[in-house]
């Protein structure tokens, strides 16, 4: 499995093994186990890992981190969205003389 990320991340699975991801977007050939991880699922929500689809060319990189960039707009949208409605529209008072 190729992937690609963010930051360094270290994977264990039960038998002792240990992954470290090598970070700064860099493409790498990850083993299937890490997708098991907590961790993994967690990192490809926030958008620190991406899988790569395809053989691991750097079209296939481009494409997928241009896919990431495009879900992650879209998120921060739809939460400053989401926290503009559920704030209360403020309405001040006028005061003359």
């Amino acid at each position: 499995m190729i992937i690609m990320s963010k930051k360094k991340f270290e994977f264990r699975n039960t038998d002792g093994d240990v992954y470290t991801t090598k970070g700064f977007m860099n493409m790498e050939n990850a083993p299937e186990w890490i997708t098991k991880a907590r961790l993994y699922a967690l990192a490809v929500a926030d958008g620190d890992i991406i899988a790569v689809n395809g053989a691991g060319t750097d079209k296939d990189a481009a494409e997928a981190a241009e896919a990431a960039d495009t879900t992650e707009e879209h998120s921060e949208a739809a939460e400053a969205d989401a926290a503009d409605a559920a704030e209360p529209d403020k309405k001040t008072a006028k005061t003359g003389k």
